[in-house]
């Protein structure tokens, strides 16, 4: 993932629990990651070294690049 880094990225959370990593440069999902249990994401943060989420299954997770 660090290539893309430099071109721009942006994380979404959705309601199948689901959280995505986007390039923004490419306009295009990078990565999917599959960590709440289904529950819907409530919370994203994301900075260049992590993707933090909080999730309706009462779980926080961190997710290092």
């Amino acid at each position: 993932m660090d290539d893309d880094l430099n071109d721009g990225f942006i994380v979404s959370g959705s309601q199948d629990g689901f959280i995505k990593y986007w390039s923004i440069k490419k306009a295009k999902s990078i990565h999917t990651f599959n960590i709440h249990n289904k529950k819907r994401v409530n919370a994203v943060y994301f900075d260049e070294t992590r993707i933090v989420s909080a999730s309706a299954d009462h779980n926080i997770k961190i997710l290092d690049f």
